[in-house]
């Protein structure tokens, strides 16, 4: 049932002292920070541009980081924890006044009875820390793209840190938690915000586009709306990896694994997503990461669809290194930047077509990425049904490696502009299928049972 109103107005009066007591913050800085909160919550625009509305918003936001670090160390051994610090952890709330008294209740109510998600992938930035903490997570990249492990041993050749240090530091819980804190909280917030120069991290109902209840994301919604894409782009989180298996005569078997990416909820009220990073680490079948905020000014379906397009991107770039538009290693971004670098020279392309085509480079500043991602948005959401958006050469780069679930793929390919690339992909698949035949029947004659890298690769040719 939870707390009811009355409950959660009682627990949640006077939440900034509460929250800073417990944060520990001296009661001059106290003083100060209590000061700054007023202040912004009596501005008649803390969106405003001007000097000393942006210097309130910078002294806030460095406030903001070091009560929150001062909290999160003190929560991990708190089994009682305070509801407006856990409401401060969840969602960057921390005054009922600038948060507004009905929000106030209703993140209060929430936060009382928040869960983990139980299917492991979607984190709340509190969660999120935990992870780190525990050891289950390494710290995310920089804005640099530093991860924890390379920033410590630029620390070391710079000799601000020793040999030994290093080795101590990287599996020191608190630095890694400090190091997200720091280097990540921060950037991500900004950006998902959608209002990167009048951020501030701190909850307030001005950061608010429509009502709360309709603002928050809810597990559910995230989850429907990535399995809506690998519905049509089923092969989009997928990667390349290498079976052995010598007992049953396997030396080497290339395979095909999903890899579900983190999605970590950002404290934080905005009308977009990011995605973070494509791999964690130097292995490419770990998951990415996806930033999404708690709180969605605009519905997520797009923002979504669009970290999709930036993952496959991101992905292709990563497994391909230095040849990653290297047309004689034929791959997404090598076809991708061939065709946006010869399309004025393209034949098949009418004048329009490459009209549009330079009119867009300009419309995205350029960005051969922005284009790429633009054209996948497109594919997902209009050509899969059969609404066609895109010109012959992009459709054809783009179905060869994001190609459409067999139930799209069998419908398309009546369609005249769909037929040819259709049949081209069938014509390959049935060759893998029938190689995959080979190697199910070689183990099955040695009399063992498939494996289930086996069998996930052939339900991988299968779709």
């Amino acid at each position: 049932m939870g707390l009811s109103i009355d409950e959660v107005i009682a627990k949640i009066k006077g939440s900034l002292g509460i929250i800073l007591d417990y944060a520990g913050i001296d009661g001059e800085t106290a003083q100060v920070i209590k000061a700054l909160v007023k202040k912004y919550t009596e501005c008649s625009d803390r969106a405003g541009s001007d000097d000393d509305t942006r210097k309130l918003r910078k002294e806030l936001t460095k406030a903001f980081y070091l009560t929150y670090k001062k909290c999160y160390f003190k929560t991990i051994s708190d089994e009682d924890i305070p509801l407006p610090v856990k409401m401060f952890m969840y969602f960057g709330y921390m005054d009922e006044k600038l948060a507004g008294a009905e929000n106030a209740v209703l993140l209060g109510r929430l936060a009382d009875v928040f869960g983990t998600d139980s299917n492991g992938h979607i984190f709340t930035f509190y969660a999120w820390l935990n992870e780190i903490y525990a050891g289950r997570r390494n710290p995310s990249i920089s804005e640099m793209s530093l991860d924890y492990e390379m920033n410590l041993r630029q620390l070391r050749q710079e000799g601000r840190i020793t040999e030994s240090e290093e080795r101590e530091l990287i599996n020191n819980p608190v630095k890694r938690v400090e190091y997200e804190i720091d280097n990540f909280f921060f950037s991500a917030s900004k950006i998902i915000s959608g209002q990167v120069t009048v951020f501030c991290p701190i909850f307030s109902d001005h950061q608010l586009f429509k009502p709360l209840d309709k603002a928050l994301v809810p597990y559910k919604a995230i989850y429907d709306n990535i399995n809506s894409i690998r519905e049509v782009d089923f092969s989009c989180f997928y990667r390349e990896t290498v079976y052995t298996n010598p007992d049953m005569g396997i030396q080497k078997e290339y395979v095909q694994v999903e890899v579900y990416p983190d999605i970590i909820l950002m404290p934080a009220a905005g009308s977009r997503g990011a995605m973070w990073q494509e791999i964690s680490g130097r292995k490419r079948t770990t998951p990415a990461r996806f930033v999404l905020p708690f709180f969605a000014n605009d519905d997520i379906d797009k923002a979504i669809v669009r970290m999709c397009g930036e993952f496959r991107w991101e992905l292709c770039r990563r497994i391909q290194g230095a040849r990653w538009n290297d047309l004689s290693d034929p791959s997404i971004t090598a076809d991708y930047c061939d065709y946006i670098e010869t399309f004025k020279k393209n034949r098949e392309l009418s004048a329009e077509q490459r009209e549009k085509i330079k009119s867009d480079y300009r419309k995205y500043r350029n960005s051969t990425k922005e284009m790429f991602v633009h054209d996948y948005m497109d594919l997902i959401m209009f050509e899969s049904k059969g609404s066609l958006r895109l010109n012959k050469v992009a459709r054809d780069i783009m179905f060869k490696y994001c190609p459409f679930k067999k139930e799209i793929r069998t419908e398309l390919a009546k369609n005249g502009m769909y037929t040819k690339i259709v049949e081209k992909y069938e014509i390959k698949n049935k060759h893998s299928l029938h190689m995959s035949d080979l190697v199910m029947q070689k183990i099955k004659n040695s009399g063992n049972d498939i494996p289930e890298e086996i069998r996930t690769h052939r339900m991988f040719l299968e779709s």
